[in-house]
């Protein structure tokens, strides 16, 4: 869901008028840009939050303890991290087709990154020793959140490996953090140079 509302989040206002009206005002385009991204990311944040504070209570619940918080914690950052992926990369679609045309790319977008690339990458390789370097050719958020995953726990085992494994795998991590930031600029660069009549 996080990939079609970026892709509706600035060409809806610009298509329904929104964005002319506000920016006629004492209002600049990097105010109302950032406006915009800071509203969709305190959402993301919001459900974030709520859906890891539900599966680490549930954890605790289940006798995890200390662990499970800590666990539970970590991969609610990550999921964090690739929502804003999803978000960034929405923003970019709806400053570079915008309207219906955003949309349908963006669903077409969120089943391919987050069912059918996934789905291929481990029917191919697995959990290898090798599957976090070879995640590395695939910067799309899942793969890396499952390479980073198997590095915690690499044969779903329980109880998880230390959670200092991520640390070894720094590009994984920067595979979700730098497609974000690129997207983002792109984003912007467009959307300050585009023509909102």
């Amino acid at each position: 869901m996080v990939l079609p509302l970026g892709a509706l989040s600035i060409s809806s206002t610009v298509e329904n008028g929104t964005a002319r009206v506000l920016l006629s005002k004492p209002l600049r385009r990097k105010h109302f840009f950032l406006g915009t991204l800071l509203s969709d990311v305190v959402a993301v944040f919001l459900g974030t939050a709520l859906y890891t504070g539900v599966l680490i209570a549930y954890a605790v619940h289940l006798g995890g303890g200390r662990r499970a918080v800590e666990i539970g914690l970590v991969f609610g950052v990550l999921l964090f991290l690739s929502l804003l992926y999803y978000l960034a990369l929405g923003y970019l679609l709806s400053t570079l087709t915008g309207g219906r045309k955003a949309l349908l790319t963006s669903i077409l977008l969120a089943f391919l990154l987050d069912f059918a690339v996934p789905i291929a990458f481990m029917a191919v390789f697995g959990r290898s020793e090798e599957f976090a370097r070879k995640a590395l050719y695939f910067p799309v958020p899942e793969v890396q959140y499952l390479a980073l995953a198997s590095a915690v726990s690499p044969k779903k085992a329980l109880p998880p490996g230390p959670l200092v494994n991520l640390l070894n795998h720094k590009s994984n991590l920067l595979l979700i953090v730098i497609p974000t930031l690129l997207y983002l600029a792109a984003s912007w660069l467009k959307f300050k140079k585009a023509d909102l009549r």
